[in-house]
């Protein structure tokens, strides 16, 4: 009858809406009142009990009604008669799993804030706490309400073990390439995180040129931060786990340079602050949440969304307090075990809970749940767990039969043991893996890592993207042999992509310990020492791991491994400034890759050879050197080797005072390293272009390159680009007549000089220095120029040596000497070493000369300048100002 007269009540409503009343006021009121004041007629019911129960079910007052769900089925089954049913594991887990959101309302409000305003700009969260603290409770509530406002969510997670290159991008670059319209050009780029492209954009993609190293990780992180500058709706995006990975966090990184580019984009990452606390350092750019344990009350409020209105009694939130010490994930562990050892969650309420038996351990928690799996499914979960947090079933399909597989994953998801999301299958939390793994013996350990690694090369045989993982296995099975046949891959992509060189270094002195002193393979490890410790600018150390590599290589002749070695001893000669050396070891380099036929390292040494000669100021045979090696790239097809040698010769045609060819080289090189994604090679290039600029007198334009190019070099960690960016914008600063900010950029660009032992970036600042004192008519401008001629003459760097004798020429101009004057500024004039700098001081000194000297004097003298030797110069000046040395004379 309350069924009829609801249904009665609902027509009537309706009709009344639409304006058909078919019954009087009066009926209608009537009706309304029975329902809300009159019981319901059960009388209809032979049993009085269940009568009493139905009555009390539907009682007008909601507080005379049962008071949850489980009190009314116990009293259904008990006038019914029949036994209570007992608790399945689903419904427990429900009730567990998807309680009330309780204890994070702050900070899901800061978050549900800036999700309303991400149509029109972007915002980044990072959110850190403990294992279990609940992290990715926050997010996921954050993506029902990102779903609901209309945005598009996506998923990436790092994972502990197992994880590919990028793996927190794979799942999400593979939906946006179905959001956004992308070219055959980026796909094909991007293919090699999405194997699946073909297939999913309906049409054939090209394969991407062939590159290595950074030039790879840089090209794949442009473009895959390229797709979210078009987006077509709101994105959310979710990023768990990024304490596991190192080089997807270059993504997220370049992200947040570019961010005022990426309307509509929101991300959340998290992280376990106990196992990357410098996140945050790392990643300046994100608003930093910390997610602390749950007090008492939270933990209350928890437990009765739980367990109902009974979870809130003080005994049993202190025991679940004490036992999870507000740990979300524990507090959760903690009320299972109780329903475990109870048969219900309902029992736990009325339980004398000293009674329990239970010892508190988290670890215990774990073991407890794991052992409901069933045990002939325990040596299939022990191989899972060793492969990492992520189930691959290709894995364990060889090992195990498939129907085997997919019954485990289904008995074990049933327990909470596993979880799919995304139709990836993963242990449901990093710690039940953690606590399998710490159960298993040595010689277990050993075993299953076997059976791992020797899995992974039969299922995907040549995949780059497992060299970490094999690698890894190969070390726990204690294979050292197999071991470093994937080490030499791995601390290539640490130290050239990720740039992750402390974890590299750690890599190769583990493999070195455990090597004999008359293994030659030493030598290849430690080239790549010397090769991490170089592009930190640790010129001493990696001189030292070089040194030692040639002489191995020499000994048990393996001659790849000397050519690195010299290679590598050339860069910290030439960085250092000592230029003789550094040509002999490239030369020496250049005949053993002849020898080798190695046509890549033939083209590397003769465009080292080429850049000496630039530096040097020898202009005719850096030229055809560097053209060579251009050619020898185009043959290769080495678009990043093809880009700096564009580069290199940009930079002579601008010595030459040959902008237009100069800017055309240097926008080449730019395109093609923005095409490749190569960082270094488009700060090379900006930098170049803002040189430029300050020349054409665009000192905005100058500045906005020069800091794009520093941003870019801050974050690889390129102290020496770092140092001459500075300095170049220290040229601005001069140019703007703004001498207190130029002497201040100058002074950080010479001190990070001479911390990392860069010669020729410290006589820069030494002259420098000298150009703002003598615009400031100082009288140390003459000790800066001497300063800096002493570091030129010393490396035999002519270009620079004339640049000083240029500055010497306004010295001796205001101080009245201006015939020597007007002979030193004929020489600088009429050298064929004469570059942009130099050209750059004549034109500030020359009206000096000008204001005193007739036009047939100043002629006259300029003349007799030409006939100077610039050796003979230097000599003067460094004795007349307090600066000499015995070094080798200069060219003239």
């Amino acid at each position: 009858s309350v069924a009829s007269d609801l249904y009665a009540l609902g027509v009537i409503a309706y009709q009344l809406f639409v304006g058909q009343m078919p019954y009087p006021t009066k009926n209608v009121s009537i009706i309304i009142t029975s329902i809300l004041n009159q019981k319901p007629d059960t009388s209809q019911l032979s049993n009085k009990d269940l009568e009493a129960w139905l009555q009390r079910l539907l009682n007008k007052e909601p507080a005379q009604r049962y008071p949850d769900a489980y009190s009314t089925m116990v009293a259904l089954c008990e006038a019914m008669d029949i036994p209570l049913p007992p608790e399945s594991q689903q419904v427990r887990e429900s009730l567990l799993q998807a309680s009330t959101f309780v204890g994070r309302e702050a900070e899901l409000k800061q978050l549900t804030d800036a999700l309303r305003t991400i149509e029109t700009r972007s915002a980044f969260f990072l959110v850190g706490g403990e294992s279990g603290v609940g992290k990715s409770r926050l997010l996921a509530e954050l993506r029902v309400r990102a779903l609901v406002s209309g945005a598009h969510v996506l998923r990436g997670q790092a994972v502990d073990g197992g994880g590919l290159p990028f793996q927190v991008w794979r799942n999400i670059v593979r939906r946006m390439l179905l959001l956004v319209d992308v070219t055959d050009l980026q796909a094909s780029v991007l293919k090699d995180i999405v194997p699946d492209a073909n297939d999913l954009l309906g049409r054939d993609i090209p394969d991407a040129l062939n590159l290595t190293g950074k030039a790879y990780q840089d090209r794949l992180l442009h473009n895959i931060v390229d797709l979210f500058r078009k987006l077509p709706q709101s994105i959310v995006l979710l990023l768990e786990d990024l304490q596991w990975t190192s080089e997807s966090l270059a993504v997220l990184q370049q992200m947040l340079r570019v961010s005022e580019q990426l309307p509509k984009l929101m991300i959340i990452a998290s992280y376990r602050d106990d196992e990357a606390p410098d996140l945050p350092q790392k990643l300046t750019g994100m608003t930093h949440i910390k997610l602390d344990r749950l007090d008492t009350s939270a933990v209350r409020e928890l437990s009765r969304a739980m367990l109902g209105e009974l979870g809130v009694r003080d005994e049993l939130v202190q025991t679940i307090q004490r036992n999870s010490e507000g740990n979300t994930f524990f507090i959760i562990e903690t009320v299972r075990a109780f329903a475990e050892e109870h048969g219900s969650l309902a029992k736990i309420t009325t339980a004398e809970l000293p009674q329990v038996v239970f010892t508190g351990s988290m670890q215990e928690l774990m073991q407890r749940r794991l052992r409901r799996v069933d045990d002939r499914y325990s040596e299939l979960q022990r191989l899972a767990a060793v492969i990492g947090r992520e189930v691959d079933p290709l894995l364990l399909n060889p090992r195990f039969d498939t129907n085997i597989v997919q019954a485990w994953l289904t008995h074990a998801a049933d327990y909470g043991v596993v979880a799919v999301q995304d139709n990836i299958w993963r242990f449901a939390h990093a710690k039940l893996r953690e606590t399998i793994l710490a159960d298993l013996t040595e010689g277990e350990k050993a075993a299953l890592n076997r059976t791992a690694a020797e899995t992974i090369e039969a299922v995907y045989p040549e995949d780059s993207a497992y060299n970490e993982t094999l690698m890894k296995h190969w070390y726990m099975a204690g294979d050292f042999d197999k071991e470093l046949h994937y080490l030499d891959a791995v601390v290539q992509q640490l130290i050239e992509i990720q740039g992750a060189q402390e974890i590299a270094r750690t890599l190769l002195q583990r493999a070195l310990a455990r090597m004999g002193a008359d293994d030659g393979r030493q030598a290849l490890l430690l080239n790549w020492l010397a090769r991490s410790s170089w592009s930190q600018s640790d010129y001493d150390a990696s001189r030292d791991y070089a040194e030692r590599a040639r002489q191995l290589a020499t000994k048990f002749d393996k001659q790849a491994e000397l050519a690195i070695s010299l290679t590598n001893l050339g860069f910290i000669a030439e960085y250092q400034g000592q230029y003789a050396e550094s040509i002999d070891l490239y030369q020496q380099s250049l005949a053993l890759y002849q020898q080798l036929g190695d046509q890549h390292g033939i083209a590397r040494s003769i465009n080292n050879l080429g850049r000496i000669a630039d530096k040097q100021g020898d202009f005719a045979r850096a030229t055809p050197l560097l053209q060579q090696g251009l050619a020898l790239y185009r043959q290769l097809g080495d678009q990043r080797g093809i880009s700096s040698s564009l580069n290199n010769l940009g930079i002579i045609a601008f010595i030459k005072g040959e902008y237009d060819d100069a800017i055309d080289l240097y926008q080449q090189s730019l395109a093609l390293s923005q095409q490749l994604g190569d960082q270094t090679g488009i700060a090379k290039s900006l930098n170049n272009l803002g040189i430029i600029a300050i020349d054409q007198g665009e000192y905005a334009r100058a500045s906005d390159l020069f800091e794009q190019s520093l941003a870019i070099k801050r974050k690889l960690g390129d102290q020496l680009g770092i140092s001459m960016t500075l300095s170049n914008l220290g040229m601005v600063a001069e140019n703007q007549k703004a001498y207190v900010r130029a002497m201040d950029l100058y002074n950080q660009g010479l001190v990070l000089s001479q911390q990392i032992g860069d010669q020729i970036g410290v006589c820069y600042g030494f002259v420098y220095f000298g150009g703002i004192a003598f615009k400031q008519k100082d009288k140390k401008a003459a000790h800066w120029y001497a300063q800096g001629l002493s570091i030129a003459h010393a490396m035999h760097a002519t270009s620079e040596a004339l640049w000083a004798v240029a500055g010497f020429v306004g010295v001796l101009a205001q101080d009245g000497q201006t015939e020597r004057a007007a002979h030193y500024a004929g020489l600088a004039q009429h050298h064929p070493a004469q570059d942009n700098n130099v050209r750059k001081v004549l034109g500030e000194v020359l009206p000096l000369l000008e204001a005193t000297l007739s036009p047939e004097d100043l002629q006259a003298a300029l003349e007799r300048g030409k006939e100077l030797d610039l050796e003979t110069v230097v000599q003067e000046l460094m004795l007349e100002f307090g600066t000499t040395d015995e070094t080798a004379p200069l060219s003239s």
